[in-house]
């Protein structure tokens, strides 16, 4: 038996229970109760006159469309009392409706009969019994193309698999759905006049019969006119080419429109973007095309400032001029500055054939003290990035390094220079708050002492993430780390700055920032040449901006693969979203040391 019911809105009292553990701060407990809230929600108790709609006779799409059409109105029940006027009016209407939501399923012969009842607890039960009877089938079926595109392969094969054949059930929803993709896909072939010069389908109800003519008339193929940019005067024409999808003479398509649209949005240049076309405009067949640009301030400074458990406070000033020489480099400045780790940045880049291809040209001097080590470096790096393999991004680069750290008894004051190799690529449905999405980093890089370097070593890492819905408002997280070495030295000649470590709020959590890696004679942690640093996280939602975390981290650094011993930490957290970014608190516990200890691990931020 099938079941529609509409509730009279009453107020209700619900009981919530709280569960209270024992932990060691008021942090714990507070982070504790907010990861299970998503199990301690209250439960509410609804009681008063309501309607309740039974449909008989029918399963599958039938069934599906007769409910659509018979929702019970969401006024008819008013402060627990049915309105029974309206109720009567809505039951006459009822034989009406499941005749028209069958006849587009094809079933032209259907009735319906209409009962009503109270039931002993006051319910007002409606009961629809249906007797569908037998369905019109297709006859004859005739779908072609005329026109100048008559012979184009993808039209005819959109022909040949027309959905409809000769005895079938004359589904109306199926016929519009590939009347429209035949359409859809004319127009995005360059076809913008077509139209379908005969759409017709005569039902014979007494025979049960129905036949179905369809003609699409493509009309004249349209391609790409001139192209004129307004609005944006300090940039160069060549610069503002490289973001159409698009060449004059192509094709005509309003999904290359969209995606010129897009780039030019997503450059961070201007306030506003338009790109109009008029078909009506187009000589010989040329549609002109029109993009109008408001330019952003060219010059850009942000100020940003947070909290983490493993740098501490934190404050950054970025500083972007977007059109130096009028020509639409770009140069950037960035000063950064916290407990653990100060910098300083800067970056020039020029712009490429396209979007996607540009050289760029940048410094660093940082200083960086842990717990484990201290490095002091000056670093510069020529890059190329153009697409590579299946199309994805990747540069070409040169690194020099000179650095001078210590860890533990070991210290390095090391020159490097470093050609290398690396590919990426990031893709979430949402900058703050994504909910499915990928990002990984593979890069090769290497130096010899041939080249001037104090020692020879070819490096390779792999980072990846990866987020999935899995319904019920859960998502699952994963993340990887990885990382090789290979050297023609002793590992104590590897400047530490290139060495790999673990631990932290982005890596192990349960274990302070970077404090996990290779050991000295000493027991003194002083990074590997090799690492794997895993992670597994579900994540409920709760209420709008509020979520509750599991997770399982596992990673360490180490020399020798035959050596690795892999830490472990688990712990749960809450999450909150904010329009900058969101608030994250995790409370993590080592697992599989002999005196396991709980972390907190904290971690928010913004940029103005």
């Amino acid at each position: 038996m099938n079941r529609l019911r509409a509730f009279a809105p009453i107020t209700a009292n619900g009981n919530a229970c709280c569960l209270l553990p024992v932990a060691c701060s008021l942090l714990t407990i507070a982070c504790s109760l907010f990861a299970i809230a998503c199990c301690l929600l209250p439960s509410f108790a609804f009681a008063g006159e309501s309607v309740e709609l039974n449909v008989l006779g029918l399963e599958g799409d039938t069934l599906k469309n007769v409910k659509a059409v018979l929702t019970v109105p969401a006024g008819l029940v008013k402060d627990g009392k049915v309105d029974v006027l309206w109720l009567d009016r809505f039951q006459e209407q009822i034989p009406r409706k499941v005749q028209e939501a069958l006849e587009s399923l094809g079933y032209y012969n259907a009735a319906a009969t209409v009962s009503r009842e109270i039931t002993p607890d006051g319910i007002s039960l409606v009961t629809v019994t249906v007797v569908a009877g037998n369905p019109v089938l297709i006859r004859t079926v005739t779908v072609r193309v005329e026109g100048p595109g008559a012979g184009e392969a993808a039209l005819r094969n959109a022909i040949d698999k027309f959905p409809l054949r000769k005895g079938d059930i004359m589904r109306h929803d199926v016929y519009e759905e590939a009347k429209r993709g035949i359409y859809d896909l004319g127009i995005g072939m360059g076809y913008l006049s077509g139209r379908f010069s005969r759409h017709e389908i005569q039902v014979l109800v007494t025979q049960s019969f129905a036949d179905i003519d369809l003609v699409y008339v493509t009309g004249p193929r349209y391609f790409f006119g001139p192209i004129n940019f307004s609005g944006a005067p300090g940039y160069p024409r060549k610069f503002l080419d490289r973001y159409l999808a698009f060449k004059e003479g192509e094709v005509f398509s309003y999904e290359k429109i969209w995606k010129t649209q897009r780039n030019l949005t997503l450059a961070d240049r201007y306030s506003d973007v338009r790109v109009e076309t008029d078909k009506e405009k187009a000589r010989e067949n040329r549609v002109p095309v029109e993009i109008k640009l408001t330019p952003a301030p060219e010059k850009q400074v942000k100020i940003g400032g947070g909290y983490g458990t493993d740098t501490g406070p934190r404050f950054s000033v970025n500083y972007r001029d977007k059109n130096i020489l009028d020509a639409g480099h770009q140069w950037d400045a960035a000063v950064n500055v916290s407990t653990v780790l100060q910098g300083i940045a800067t970056g020039y880049t020029v712009p490429g054939a396209d979007i996607r291809t540009y050289s760029a040209l940048k410094g660093n001097l940082k200083r960086e003290n842990t717990d484990t080590y201290s490095t002091k470096e000056l670093s510069m790096e020529l890059q190329h990035v153009r697409p590579y393999f299946l199309d994805k991004a990747g540069a070409i680069f040169l690194q020099l390094l000179r650095e001078d750290s210590d860890a533990g008894d070991e210290k390095t004051n090391t020159f490097s220079l470093m050609p290398g190799f690396r590919m990426y690529d990031r893709q979430y449905d949402h900058p703050v708050r994504p909910t499915k999405g990928f990002a990984y980093l593979a890069e090769v890089r290497g130096t010899h002492q041939n080249l001037g370097s104090y020692t020879g070593f070819i490096q390779g890492t792999l980072t990846g993430s990866g987020l999935y819905p899995l319904g019920g408002g859960f998502l699952f997280l994963t993340r990887l780390n990885a990382g090789v070495t290979l050297q023609n030295e002793d590992s104590k000649d590897l400047p530490i700055a290139i060495r790999y470590f673990a631990g932290g709020d982005n890596s192990v959590r349960g274990y302070a920032y970077q404090s996990l890696g290779a050991k000295d004679d000493r027991g003194y942690v002083v990074g590997g040449k090799n690492t794997l640093v895993g992670s597994v996280e579900v994540e409920r939602a709760i209420w709008k901006d509020w979520g509750a975390a599991a997770f399982y981290d596992f990673g360490n650094a180490f020399n020798s693969f035959r050596e690795m011993e892999l830490a472990q930490g688990a712990g749960i957290g809450c999450r909150y979203y904010t329009p900058v970014g969101p608030i994250k608190l995790d409370i993590a516990r080592q697992i599989g040391t002999p005196e396991p200890v709980f972390r907190l691990h904290l971690g928010f931020g913004f940029t103005l």
